[in-house]
């Protein structure tokens, strides 16, 4: 069932977009947002609604009018929505409210669902050396302007696995942020996936690549090559090589007083774990080119 009779909808989608134009035409030094928020969660816009045929057939102007006096609204301090962007949001909105039956004084967001704390524990040669996978990784906020506005992610609950020795994919039910009490999330739900795969270790010799080295100069390392270690899963072994790897020393955060630099892997295939370097500082000469 729609939010309201379906004959309204063409009057109700154009007025709702040329109302919220006329408020930031007409009002350049107003904030339009903020008259965006009352007027949706308004007692005028809930008759719209309801099918009340007196206010869902009033004009922008007309409606714009009957809006202030019925609600009492003044409209604050702040700045306009400029070009297209009002009366796109007013058609937008009025169209998907109608289409997915959502009371008016209700907003929708989508925003990210993100890892506040996750503790992992493997059975001996086990592990994962990819990212922790969330689906979906969006997930819709809706409820009242106010609400709805002051979250910007939504946080998944401490998570802990232990004994690990095969892929997890856990269902998590999604904890509403602090501070809300009229709002829900869709879906409710989510899944935490990430692959558990039996590792080995492995060892190269690489050479070690100096970047911002000054101008008219050229660097020597003693020793010019070090011994990279890595955890690696057993399925992914053949397919791992040198150019998988880059070792730099940054040259830029050098000690005048001292000849000693630290290199680091700076990019490593992403299915590659626990990188070590050895020796972990490395000695330094320059010299002219």
């Amino acid at each position: 069932m729609r939010a309201y009779q379906e004959a309204y909808l063409s009057d109700v989608v154009e007025n709702q977009g040329k109302l919220f134009d006329l408020a930031a035409q007409n009002y350049p030094q107003k904030d339009t947002v903020d008259f965006i928020n009352a007027y949706m969660a308004s007692k005028t816009r809930k008759n719209i609604d309801e099918s009340q045929a007196y206010v869902n057939t009033m004009s922008a102007a007309e409606l714009w009018d009957y809006f202030r006096k019925t609600e009492g609204y003044q409209l604050k301090e702040g700045k306009a929505l400029e070009g297209f962007l009002p009366d796109w949001i007013g058609e937008f909105y009025a169209y998907y409210q109608w289409y997915y039956n959502i009371p008016s004084s209700e907003v929708v967001k989508k925003v990210p669902v993100e890892l506040s704390d996750i503790r992992t524990e493997y059975r001996p040669g086990y592990g994962t050396f990819e990212k922790v996978r969330i689906i979906p990784s969006q997930v819709k906020i809706i409820g009242t302007p106010e609400e709805v506005s002051a979250v910007d992610a939504v946080q998944l609950p401490p998570l802990s696995y232990r004994g690990l020795s095969a892929p997890v994919e856990d269902t998590v039910v999604l904890p509403l942020p602090d501070g809300l009490r009229h709002a829900r999330i869709e879906p409710e739900r989510v899944v935490v996936a990430f692959s558990v795969k039996p590792y080995t270790e492995g060892e190269m010799t690489l050479a070690i690549r100096a970047v911002n080295v000054p101008r008219g100069y050229k660097v020597k390392f003693f020793p010019s090559k070090v011994k990279v270690r890595y955890r690696v899963s057993v399925d992914d072994y053949p397919r791992l090589s040198e150019s998988d790897f880059s070792i730099t020393a940054d040259m830029s955060h050098t000690d005048p007083s001292s000849r000693i630099i630290y290199p680091k892997a700076v990019s490593f295939a992403p299915f590659v774990g626990q990188v070590t370097i050895m020796p972990e500082r490395v000695e330094y000469l320059y010299r002219k080119e």
